[in-house]
C-alpha cells in the first residue's frame, strides 16, 4: 500500500497535469492520494485542459486573484507539528449553509463569461449510507457547492472552513474567476497520487468533497476500521520530508494532534524555510506548499488555526456550549453573556452534539482549563476569582463550573477581577466586610473606601446576595457626617462607631476638611454606637500618632502616653496621611499661624525660645513643626519654657550664676570670663524650679571653650578659633551649638593663645598662662614671630591660672619645631653641644619636646661642658657619671658652674678624685689637660688605668 502523495503543479499550462491514478484498496477501503498544491500565487491557475488554450501569460494574469487576499498570516509562527488544532479542524458548526454561500460570493465578485465559478457551482448528489467515518448523507439531486460543503461537513464532522481552504489550496477554486470542468473533477485532489494518474471514480465535485472528508476522518482509525494509519500517529516524533524528491531530505517533527496528522497523510510534506519565507510565492527546488498554503489561507480567511471554533450551537431551540470535549446546555438566563463572546448560536446536528460529553447546564462560573483560573461572566468579560471562598460568596462552587477551553475562555476578554465589592440590580454598592455584606452609602463613598479609585463591582445575583449575612452601612473613611435633624457631627468608623467631633478645626488637624461632612438619615446609621471623641492623639493598630499639619505623625515610644487618645479603625487609618516618627525621635508642635514652637517631652510641652536650641534639640537639624489648632494644642500641659542659651541665670535668693549651655548649665566663676567672651554681664533671676529644669552645673566656664570639634580662646569680647587646637594644657569646656551661636567670632589664632590686658602679656602653656617679661620672649614663644594677643580685662588677667608644668632644673628640652636642645640649669638654659656630652653627663634620656612658651622664661646662657662645677668641686662627665677632680686637675680647661638644684639631679661617681685629667675617646689617642688645653701624649707612657674614656663629642668640646 503506497502512502498518499500530493502532486506539485508548476506555473505552467493547466494541461500539464493530466488526470490519471490507480485505485488503491485496503480491506475494501479506498485510500485516496491528493495532488500536491501549487504555491499560493499559482493557486488561482487551477488545472485546465489543453482545449482551453490558456497561454502562460493569461495564467499569470489570473494569479492576481490570490494576490488580492489580505495577508495576515505570520509564517514565522507556523508549527509543523501543530498546523491546526483538533478543536478547529473537527468542528462542523463553524458556518451555516448561508454563511458558506456568502463567503464564496465574497471571493469572486464577477465570474468570467462562459465559466461557472464556485459560488454558482452545482452538482448532482447521491445518498451515502452511514459508516464509521461519516453519518449518512441524504442525496438531494442537484445541490449547490455551498450546500454540499455544509452537508458533508455535518455528516463527516469536518470544519467546512477546512474544506473550503482545501478547495483553494488544491485547485484554487475559491478565488478562480474562470474555472474549467477538469478543476472540479479533481477539486480536492482526492484519488490523485504523485506517482500515477487520478482515479476517475473520484471525479466530480461531490465525489471529491465527500471523498476527501471521508478520507480525512479515516486517517484517525475510528472504531470499526483497521488501525492502518499509524506512521504519523500524534504524540510521537516522525521524520517528515520536505519534498517528493527524497534527496531533499527530511526533519523530525513532533505531531501534536490528529488534525495535523491527517494533513500529513493527505499531503506528506512540510514547507522548508524557503517556502515559509516566500509567503504565497515560490521557494526553492526542495520547497513544498500544500500544508503551508492550508495554514496561510485558513489564517487569512478564518483566523488562527488554533483559534476558536463556533462554541455556541443549537439543535432545534435548545442552545448548547461546545468547548473542549464537553457540551453544556445553555439556559436562557445566561445565554446573553455567551452570545457576547460567541455570537448567535449556529444550528448543528444532534449527531455532532453527541460527540461531546454532556456536562450539565452552563452557568456564569467558568474555568480556564489551561490556567485553572475560575471567573465570573459579566458584560462579555471574564472576572477572575482570587479564591474559592469568593466563588461561594457569589453563589457558585469551585467544583461546579463550566470548563472552557483556553481559546474559548480568551474570546470573552479579561475584565477586572472579582473583588469584595458588588452591586445589586439597582446599581447600589455593597462591600464584604468583617463577615457581612454591607451596603455602601454611594459610589463616591465606595471610591474613597477603595483608596481613591473606583472599585470594580460586578452585579451579584439576587439569590447570592440574599444568602449572605448583612451588616450596617459603610461610609467613606475619614469623612464626617451629621444625622439629619441633629446638630452633632461624627466621624464614622467601619467597625460601627460614631466618634464625636468637638470642632472642625480639630478634624482638620487629621487632614479631614469639615466641608466634606455628609448629612445622612437616622436609618442609615442603624447599628452604629456613639463612642468617644476626636482627640489630638490617635491610635492605628498598635501605633500611636499625633494629629497636625493635616496628617498623622507617629509618636516615638514613651511620648504623650498619659493623654487621652482616639482609637481608629483600619479603614480610617488607611485613608489618612500617615508619617513615621521623626528621625531625631523628637516632636515639635505649634498652633497653626502662630510663631511659637513647643517641644513635646513626655506628656508636657516646653516652649523653645531660640532657633538654635530648636536645632540642637532635634539633633542638629531644623525640625518640621506639627501645626495644629489651638484647641488641640490646649489639651497638652505646658511646662516651664526652655532657658535661652547664652544667658546668665541665677535662682532667686542665691548668688551662684550659671551660663545656660543648651539644655544644661555651666558655672560662671566670675563676670570677667563672661566679658572676655562677649556674653551678658548680668544675670536673669528665675525660680529655683525653673533653674532645676536645666539640671545641675556640668562644669565651669573658662578661657578655652569647644564648639563642636573646634577649640576657641576667649578675648576681644568673643571667641577666636585655635587652628592648633592646643589649649596649652588648660582645661576646656564644651558649649552647646545653641550657646556657641551667641558668642561673637573674633578671627583665628594660628599659634599659641596670647592674651593681654593692654600692658601685660601672657601665653597659654604648662596648664596655665605664662606671664612674659618682654617682646623677645613673646616672639620666641610664638615660634619666632610677634603674636596677636586677645584683649581681656586686667582683672581677668590677674585671675588667669599660672603655668604649673614648666621644666625644672636638670631637664633637657627642645621646643616644638626647633632643632636646639637645652639643659635647664636653675633659671637659665644651656645649649647641649652634642649628644656625646649629654651621654657623658647622663642626661640624654631626659629629653622632652615642649611648647616654645614653656622655655622662654629661661634665658640662654651659653652651652653646657663636660667639665662642670658643683659647689667648690669640679667634675668631669664620663659615661653617664660625674668623676671628681682634685683641685687643679682640670689643667686650666673651661668649667661650667651649675646650680645646686641642677647638680642634685646628676649622678656622681664614688671613685677617688682624679689627680691629673687624662682622657681618651677609645680611638687609642690619649690627652692630658695642661695649660688650658688637651695635649696629646704617648699612650705607652701613661698607665691605662689612669685614663678616663669619654665620648668623641665631649672630647671635641674640651679640645676646643
Amino acid at each position: 500500500m503506497l502512502r498518499p502523495h500530493a502532486r506539485r503543479l508548476r506555473l505552467r499550462s493547466k494541461a500539464a497535469t493530466a488526470v490519471a491514478s490507480a485505485l488503491l484498496m485496503v480491506a475494501g477501503l479506498v485510500v485516496a492520494t491528493p495532488a500536491q498544491a501549487v504555491p499560493g500565487e499559482a493557486a488561482a491557475t487551477a488545472v485546465v485542459t489543453a482545449a482551453a488554450g490558456r497561454s502562460l501569460e493569461t495564467e499569470r494574469a489570473t494569479s492576481s486573484v490570490a494576490s488580492g487576499i489580505v495577508k495576515t498570516a505570520d509564517l514565522t509562527k507556523f508549527q509543523p507539528g501543530n498546523i491546526v488544532s483538533d478543536a478547529v479542524f473537527y468542528n462542523s458548526a463553524t458556518m451555516t449553509e448561508a454563511q458558506i454561500q456568502s463567503f464564496l460570493n465574497s471571493k469572486v465578485t464577477t465570474c468570467r463569461s462562459g465559466h461557472v465559478c464556485l459560488k454558482s457551482k452545482t452538482d448532482t448528489t447521491r445518498a451515502v449510507a452511514a459508516d464509521a467515518m461519516c453519518n449518512a448523507y441524504a442525496g438531494g439531486g442537484v445541490e449547490s457547492a455551498a450546500r454540499i460543503l455544509f452537508k458533508v461537513a455535518q455528516a463527516c464532522g469536518i470544519n467546512p472552513q477546512a474544506l473550503i481552504v482545501m478547495l483553494q489550496k488544491e485547485q484554487g477554486l475559491v478565488t478562480d474567476t474562470w474555472p474549467v470542468d477538469s478543476q472540479y473533477k479533481i477539486a480536492m485532489g482526492q484519488g490523485c497520487p504523485d506517482t500515477a494518474a487520478c482515479d476517475s471514480r473520484y471525479f466530480g465535485f461531490f465525489n471529491q468533497v465527500y471523498g476527501a472528508a471521508w478520507q480525512l476522518k479515516r486517517y484517525a482509525n475510528p472504531p470499526g476500521t483497521s488501525n492502518y494509519f499509524t506512521w504519523y500517529a500524534p504524540g510521537k516524533t516522525w521524520n517528515v520530508r520536505w519534498h517528493p524528491n527524497a534527496s531533499c531530505g527530511s526533519s523530525p517533527v513532533y505531531i501534536a494532534n490528529q488534525a495535523t496528522a491527517a494533513l500529513y497523510y493527505y499531503t506528506p510534506y512540510q514547507p522548508n524555510a524557503a517556502a515559509l519565507r516566500a509567503g504565497y510565492g515560490e521557494g526553492d527546488g526542495c520547497s513544498s506548499y500544500g500544508n503551508r498554503n492550508f495554514y496561510q489561507y485558513f489564517t487569512d480567511w478564518f483566523g488562527s488555526t488554533q483559534g476558536t471554533a463556533n462554541a455556541l450551537v443549537k439543535v432545534g431551540i435548545d442552545v448548547w456550549l461546545v468547548t473542549g470535549e464537553r457540551r453544556y446546555y445553555v439556559p436562557a438566563g445566561v445565554y446573553s453573556e455567551y452570545i457576547q463572546a460567541f455570537g448567535t448560536a449556529v444550528s448543528t446536528s444532534q449527531s455532532y452534539l453527541q460527540r461531546f460529553a454532556d456536562s450539565g447546564r452552563a452557568s456564569l462560573f467558568v474555568r480556564n482549563t489551561s490556567t485553572g483560573d475560575i471567573a465570573y461572566l459579566q458584560g462579555g468579560k471574564t472576572h477572575r476569582f482570587g479564591n474559592c471562598t469568593l466563588v461561594q460568596r457569589w453563589g457558585g462552587e469551585c467544583s461546579k463550573r463550566v470548563e472552557l477551553a483556553p481559546e474559548h475562555y480568551a474570546r470573552f476578554g479579561a475584565g477586572p477581577a472579582v473583588t469584595d465589592y458588588s452591586r445589586d440590580a439597582a446599581g447600589r454598592y455593597y462591600r464584604w466586610w468583617s463577615g457581612a455584606l454591607r451596603p455602601v452609602l454611594d459610589a463616591e463613598s465606595a471610591r474613597l473606601i477603595n483608596g481613591g479609585s473606583a472599585p470594580f463591582a460586578a452585579v451579584m445575583p439576587r439569590e447570592a446576595q440574599a444568602a449572605l449575612p448583612a451588616g450596617p452601612m459603610l461610609f467613606a473613611p475619614a469623612r464626617a457626617l451629621r444625622v439629619d435633624g441633629e446638630s452633632r457631627v461624627y466621624l464614622p468608623t467601619s467597625d460601627g462607631r460614631l466618634i464625636y467631633v468637638p470642632s472642625f478645626a480639630g478634624l482638620a488637624d487629621y487632614g479631614i476638611p469639615g466641608s466634606t461632612f455628609r448629612v445622612v438619615q437616622r436609618s442609615q446609621v442603624a447599628g452604629y454606637t456613639v463612642a468617644g471623641s476626636v482627640a489630638p492623639i490617635a491610635i492605628c493598630g498598635t501605633e500611636r500618632f499625633i494629629a497636625g499639619s493635616k496628617k498623622l505623625t507617629r509618636l516615638p515610644d514613651g511620648a504623650a502616653t498619659g493623654l487621652a487618645s482616639t482609637p481608629l479603625d483600619a479603614a480610617t487609618c488607611a485613608a489618612l496621611v500617615r508619617e513615621g516618627a521623626p528621625q531625631s525621635g523628637q516632636i515639635f508642635l505649634g498652633v497653626t499661624g502662630a510663631p511659637e514652637i513647643y517641644h513635646l517631652t513626655g506628656d508636657t510641652l516646653r516652649h523653645v525660645v531660640s532657633a538654635e536650641l530648636l536645632q540642637e534639640l532635634n539633633g542638629g537639624r531644623y525640625p518640621a513643626t506639627i501645626r495644629m489648632s489651638a484647641g488641640s494644642l490646649g489639651v497638652f500641659t505646658q511646662s516651664l519654657p526652655y532657658l535661652r542659651p547664652g544667658t546668665m541665670v541665677r535662682a532667686d535668693g542665691t548668688s551662684a550664676v550659671f551660663l545656660v549651655n543648651g539644655t544644661s548649665l555651666l558655672r560662671l566663676p566670675d563676670w570677667e570670663v563672661s566679658r572676655a567672651l562677649g556674653l551678658p554681664t548680668a544675670s536673669i533671676v528665675i525660680s529655683a524650679a525653673h533653674l532645676a529644669t536645666a539640671g545641675s552645673a556640668q562644669g565651669t566656664l573658662g578661657p578655652f571653650i569647644r564648639c563642636g570639634d573646634s577649640l576657641f580662646v576667649a578675648g576681644n569680647s568673643g571667641r577666636s578659633l585655635m587652628t592648633t587646637a592646643d589649649s596649652g594644657g588648660n582645661p576646656t569646656v564644651a558649649l552647646a551649638p545653641s550657646t556657641c551661636a551667641q558668642i561673637p567670632s573674633r578671627g583665628t589664632v594660628t599659634g599659641p593663645a596670647f592674651v593681654t590686658d593692654g600692658s601685660r602679656l601672657a601665653v597659654a602653656a604648662a596648664g596655665g598662662f605664662i606671664r612674659l617679661e618682654n617682646a623677645s620672649q613673646a616672639q620666641e614663644a610664638n615660634g619666632g614671630t610677634a603674636p596677636d594677643p586677645r584683649r581681656i580685662t586686667a582683672a581677668y588677667f590677674d585671675a588667669l591660672p599660672q603655668g604649673s608644668g614648666l621644666p625644672t632644673a636638670g631637664a633637657v628640652v627642645r621646643s616644638t619645631g626647633q632643632p636646639t636642645v637645652y639643659f635647664i640649669d636653675g633659671a637659665r638654659r644651656l645649649a647641649l653641644p652634642n649628644w656625646g656630652v649629654g651621654d657623658d653627663l647622663g642626661i640624654s634620656g631626659r629629653l622632652s619636646i615642649r611648647a616654645a612658651a614653656e622655655s622662654v622664661l629661661y634665658p640662654v646662657r651659653g652651652s653646657v661642658s663636660p667639665l662642670v662645677g658643683c659647689g667648690s668641686s669640679v667634675y668631669v662627665g664620663a659615661q653617664g657619671q660625674l668623676r671628681a677632680l682634685r683641685p687643679g686637675a682640670e689643667g686650666g680647661l673651661r668649667v661650667q658652674a651649675l646650680d645646686a638644684a641642677t647638680c642634685a639631679s646628676l649622678r656622681f661617681s664614688s671613685a677617688a678624685p682624679v689627680s691629673e685629667l687624662r682622657l681618651t675617646d677609645g680611638s687609642g689617642a690619649v690627652y692630658v689637660a695642661q695649660g688650658g688645653a688637651l695635649v696629646s701624649v704617648d699612650p705607652a707612657t701613661i698607665p691605662p688605668e689612669s685614663v678616663l674614656t669619654v665620648s668623641p663629642g665631649s672630647l671635641g668640646v674640651l679640645r676646643g
